[in-house]
C-alpha cells in the first residue's frame, strides 16, 4: 500500500515538466480526487504553482469532499489548506468556500487528549477571503470581526493581518479598537499594531508608541516588533533615534527590536552609527550580540 501510495506521488512529478498538456489535466483531476490526502494536496500544489485555471471546479469538489470527510480523509488538514492557498492565488472569489474553512474545527487525537488541526486552514481562509471582490469591504471586515473570537491565538493574529489588507480608515479603527480592547495573547496585540501602520502609515505612529511604555513586557515588545516589521519607514527612523537618543533601557530595546535588519547592509549601518554616535557599553555589546556575528 505504501508503494502505490509513493507510485501515485511520483506519478505527479510529470507534471511539473508539461502542466498543461491534456494528460497532466487528467492526471491532477484524478490525484485531486485521490483517497490519499497526500496526493490531493500535491496535485493542489501543482495547480497553484502553475495557476491552472481550467482546474478550479475540480478544486472546489475536492475540497468539500475533503470538509465532509474530515480527520478520517485529511489528517492535519494538509489536502485543504493546499486547496485553500491554490484557490486564493488563482483569484476565486466564491466567499461561501473561504468562510467554510473559516469555521472548520477538526479535533485529531494526540498523546494525552486532542487538538484542533485546522488552525492553518481558518488561517489560510481568513485571508483569502480578502480577495473576494464581490463583497464589499464593509462585509469583510464584518465577517472578519465575527471570527476574531477564535480560540487560537494564531488564527486570531491572521485575522488581524487580513483586516489590514482591505486597506481602509476603518481597517485601522476596527485594528486600533482591538488593540486598546486588548488580548490574551500579545502576539494578537502586536499583528494589530504592524497592521495599524502598514494599513493606515506614518501618521498613526504615536498610537503604537504609547505601547513602548506599557506596563506589560510582553505588549512593551509586541509594540517594538510592530515597529520593526511595519512597511512604514518612519518607524525604522524612530526607532534608530531612540538608539542614538533614547533613555539606554529603551534604546536596547530598540537594538533588540532591529536585530533581524542584520541582513540589510543599509539598515544595519545605520543602526551601527547610532551605536557608536552612544558610545554606552551596553549598546556596544548588543550590537556585537545581535549584528556583528
Amino acid at each position: 500500500m505504501a508503494r502505490r501510495l509513493e507510485e501515485r506521488l511520483g506519478a505527479l512529478s510529470v507534471v511539473r515538466d508539461n502542466p498543461f498538456a491534456p494528460e497532466s489535466a487528467s492526471l491532477l483531476q484524478r490525484s485531486l480526487a485521490d483517497k490519499s490526502h497526500a496526493v490531493a494536496a500535491k496535485a493542489a500544489k501543482l495547480i497553484e504553482d502553475n495557476e491552472i485555471q481550467a482546474l478550479v471546479p475540480d478544486l472546489v469538489k475536492a475540497f468539500e469532499r475533503l470538509l465532509e470527510a474530515g480527520a478520517q480523509g485529511d489528517p492535519q488538514c494538509l489536502a485543504k489548506n493546499a486547496i485553500v492557498k491554490a484557490l486564493k492565488r488563482l483569484g476565486y472569489q466564491d466567499q461561501e468556500l473561504f468562510l467554510k474553512g473559516m469555521r472548520h474545527f477538526q479535533r485529531e487525537p494526540v498523546f494525552g487528549g486532542s487538538e484542533d488541526t485546522a488552525i492553518t486552514l481558518r488561517s489560510e481562509s481568513a485571508l483569502a477571503l480578502t480577495g473576494c471582490r464581490e463583497l464589499r469591504d464593509f462585509d469583510v471586515l464584518e465577517l472578519l470581526v465575527d471570527a476574531w473570537g477564535d480560540p487560537e491565538p494564531v488564527v486570531r493574529m491572521e485575522i488581524a493581518r487580513a483586516i489590514s489588507c482591505l486597506e481602509r480608515r476603518e481597517a485601522v479603527i476596527v485594528l486600533k479598537a482591538k488593540a486598546l480592547a486588548g488580548d490574551k495573547d500579545a502576539r494578537v496585540i502586536g499583528q494589530c499594531l504592524q497592521g495599524i501602520l502598514d494599513c493606515g502609515g506614518a501618521q498613526h505612529l504615536p498610537f503604537v508608541i504609547r505601547f513602548i511604555d506599557d506596563t506589560n513586557e510582553e505588549l512593551r515588545w509586541e509594540a517594538l516588533g510592530a515597529m520593526a516589521a511595519t512597511t512604514a519607514p518612519e518607524a525604522l527612523d524612530q526607532l534608530i533615534s531612540w538608539i542614538a537618543e533614547a533613555p539606554i533601557t529603551k534604546a536596547e530595546r530598540a537594538l533588540d527590536a532591529l536585530a533581524p535588519y542584520r541582513v540589510k547592509p543599509i539598515v544595519a549601518t545605520r543602526v551601527q552609527q547610532a551605536v557608536e554616535s552612544r558610545k554606552h557599553p551596553a549598546l556596544t555589546r548588543g550590537w556585537q550580540r545581535a549584528f556583528a556575528r
